[in-house]
């Protein structure tokens, strides 16, 4: 079923400049790749190449335009989404950007045991991206990456809900657990 991913905006009548109808906002480590490569094999929904687009977090510089050419080769007829996990830990002034731009947007939000997600978030920073072995790490890496900013705020899932329904409605904002 799809019908959580209704309404579509058009920024302009061209085409190339047409705003998602869904956002996967995350959380990071909670199966958003899952998510992502099962939603391109559906024939009504779009989701770019690319899973992570990170344009309100990494490239919001850039222009509107060339993060809804993104968009452009999608049908008429599809629904048109991405993912990218940070977008859960956007500012409120960036929330608030995206809801104006589409008010009646739908947000998908995929939440994981917070404990479970800390853990999976190390392994991926200390092990994979360092190409070493997990016995090689000391404790106090993890603990030091546990207790880190940054995986204390992916983990704070009240606060990222809060954030999101400040302005979007809960009936827009589609939550699950990964399990």
């Amino acid at each position: 079923k799809i019908g959580f991913l209704r309404n579509n905006l058009l920024i302009s009548k061209n085409s190339t400049t047409s705003f998602p109808d869904f956002l996967g906002i995350g959380a990071q480590k909670s199966g958003t790749t899952w998510l992502y490569k099962n939603l391109r094999k559906h024939p009504q929904l779009y989701l770019p190449e690319t899973k992570e687009i990170h344009f309100f977090d990494w490239h919001f510089y850039k222009s509107i335009n060339w993060y809804c050419k993104h968009f452009k080769d999608a049908d008429i007829s599809q629904y048109k989404g991405e993912i990218t996990p940070c977008y859960s830990i956007l500012s409120e002034e960036k929330i608030k950007f995206i809801h104006q731009t589409n008010p009646k947007l739908k947000i998908i939000l995929l939440l994981r045991n917070p404990i479970e997600r800390a853990w999976s978030h190390a392994i991926m920073n200390l092990v994979k991206r360092t190409k070493r072995e997990i016995n090689l790490i000391e404790n106090e890496e993890f603990i030091a990456h546990f207790n880190h900013s940054r995986s204390i705020e992916r983990g704070d899932y009240l606060k990222i809900i809060s954030n999101w329904k400040e302005f979007f409605p809960s009936e827009q904002i589609f939550i699950r657990d990964y399990n």
